[in-house]
């Protein structure tokens, strides 16, 4: 496929259909892998609440190194699951590391023919990128069977997953009760939202398969890097160009990331001297990533942003 096929304009987006009880969702494991116990659990989870499951072959593999089986195995069973129109929706079951290996061999042009639900975070990045840049499919940047739905499941997780997926003309986000959204830097935004964990998004840059940052607004958010690490991450999307391409920053979790030089000086502190000089808006503390509970986003969606009064909403 061409990268210069333009399919991400708001016009050309796909945005996947709904599901209902009584469809099939398949199962995926496009990274590392899990138990065989969890893989068992999960099929039951889906089951429960009302779907029917399709499990892809990389479920069940023994640990290749620290992998689900190989890349030709994980990028198979993605394929065969876009391909097969029975299965309405994807569910990743966790992430962890080597969705990288699988982006040469999956059939974009397939995939936006058969466009539908796809679901993950973390090392599945990659995929929510890569789909929205080649495919213009929107992708949902949100909780994983085995790492969230068996232990950590809780109303809002659960709430803010399936208002996303369903979601109408429109879509107000809101945090956890009790959670307050932060403005890091004043101001108003709008663009189609892109990002994902920030490790993956700086692996991306340079590659075929990284979005096109221009006009967007990007979401961030990690685990368990240090904060002179994550300032060099940010400092790659500055010297890179891209801080200045885009329009606004959301920022997500940022998951036991904590400075071993001076405790005082955490990623908050981070955040304020890093964006201070940018004139375009920040909101931070958004209840997204690694976290328990964890927001569900629309990536590829049409987003605005005001961090002044602290409100964030989607449009189809």
């Amino acid at each position: 496929m061409e990268k210069n096929c333009d399919y991400t304009r708001r016009e050309h987006l796909i945005f996947p259909n709904p599901l209902k009880k009584g469809d099939t969702i398949g199962l995926v494991c496009p990274s590392s892998p899990t138990t065989k116990e969890k893989v068992a659990k999960s099929v039951e989870f889906m089951r429960s609440l009302g779907f029917n499951v399709k499990l892809g072959k990389s479920c069940l593999c023994e640990l290749h190194g620290y992998l689900s089986g190989d890349a030709c195995i994980r990028a198979d069973d993605i394929n065969h699951m876009f391909a097969d129109d029975t299965v309405k929706g994807i569910f990743c079951v966790r992430g962890g590391y080597g969705s990288s290996q699988l982006m040469t061999l999956l059939d974009y042009e397939m995939i936006r023919r058969h466009p539908k639900i796809f679901v993950g975070y973390s090392d599945v990045t990659n995929l929510l990128l890569a789909f929205f840049q080649l495919c213009g499919l929107v992708t949902f940047h949100g909780p994983m069977v085995a790492s969230n739905f068996l232990e950590h499941f809780d109303s809002y997780t659960e709430e803010s997953l399936w208002r996303t997926l369903n979601m109408g003309e429109s879509l107000t986000f809101y945090n956890p009760p009790g959670r307050e959204l932060t403005s890091v830097k004043e101001g108003c935004a709008e663009g189609l939202l892109v990002g994902g964990n920030l490790s993956l998004v700086t692996s991306m840059i340079g590659t075929f398969y990284s979005p096109d940052f221009r006009g967007k607004i990007l979401f961030l958010e990690e685990i368990g890097e240090t904060v002179p690490k994550i300032h060099r991450m940010l400092d790659q999307l500055r010297l890179t160009g891209i801080i200045g391409q885009i329009r606004g920053v959301l920022l997500g979790d940022f998951t036991d990331c904590t400075n071993p030089y001076d405790s005082e000086y955490g990623v908050n502190e981070l955040f304020n001297d890093f964006f201070c000089p940018f004139k375009k808006p920040v909101i931070s503390n958004i209840a997204c990533g690694h976290s328990f509970p964890t927001a569900t986003l629309p990536i590829g969606t049409f987003c605005t942003m005001d961090a002044d009064i602290k409100k964030i909403c989607f449009y189809r």
